[in-house]
């Protein structure tokens, strides 16, 4: 009989250390929105590394996810991965043409990269989509200006200014364009070159640029539709 409950005790004992060493079933992996949802909160506390990560494996497990490719550009951007940036722009594009923001972003990042033809294709595309950034037209009127297209750099400054009256690098900026847009340099003597040279001269010269610093990146949204 003791033998019995003995060998009944040793028997329990083995069987509750095994429970106890069973290990709990692992939790379910995040949802896309879930890594999404992480990956605003760390963007939102400027952790653009863990927001990347996150708006990442967002995109991994749900590749048509454009709000998640599209903060993940926003977060390579802010951590001057402009590559990285670019490439999820365009698939953010490649998935919908018409995400106004994507557009904004890689006008704006592809001007600041120097690439002003693909810029410019980017920031009339956005002008057409009705954007209200005011960096879109500042940005657009500047590679007019460049361009001595004086009428269309006045106008697309003009069109920020609609935006944001109080800004003044486009109000300086428009008043750059309006008064050396197009026109000769100054101290050239007034008959010193036929007046066709003259002319062709004008054209060629570029406006003079303001600081790049004037441009913010159309600044960093906080939640989708933002900008």
């Amino acid at each position: 009989m003791r033998k019995a409950l003995l060998l009944t005790t040793v028997l329990l004992a083995a069987l509750a250390l095994g429970c106890a060493r069973k290990a709990p079933p692992a939790p379910p992996e995040p949802s896309a929105q879930e890594y999404f949802d992480s990956g605003l909160r760390a963007y939102k506390m400027e952790n653009y590394a863990q927001a990347a990560q996150n708006f990442e494996r967002a995109a991994s497990k749900s590749p048509s996810m454009q709000e998640a490719l599209y903060y993940l550009g926003l977060s390579c951007w802010r951590m001057n991965m402009t590559v990285n940036a670019r490439k999820s722009f365009v698939e953010v594009l490649n998935l919908n043409p018409g995400h106004l923001y994507a557009r904004e972003s890689l006008g704006i990042l592809l001007y600041k990269d120097g690439n002003h033809p693909e810029a410019q294709r980017q920031l009339e595309a956005a002008r057409s989509l009705g954007s209200i950034n005011p960096d879109v037209y500042l940005a657009l009127g500047r590679v007019y200006a460049a361009q001595s297209r004086c009428p269309d750099a006045a106008e697309a400054l003009q069109r920020g200014l609609a935006v944001d009256s109080s800004n003044a690098t486009l109000r300086a900026e428009l008043a750059n364009v309006k008064k050396t847009c197009g026109r000769a340099p100054k101290g050239k003597a007034k008959g010193s070159a036929p007046a066709h040279r003259a002319k062709k001269a004008a054209k060629a010269e570029p406006a003079p640029q303001a600081p790049a610093s004037g441009l913010t990146g159309g600044a960093a949204p906080l939640t989708p539709g933002q900008f």
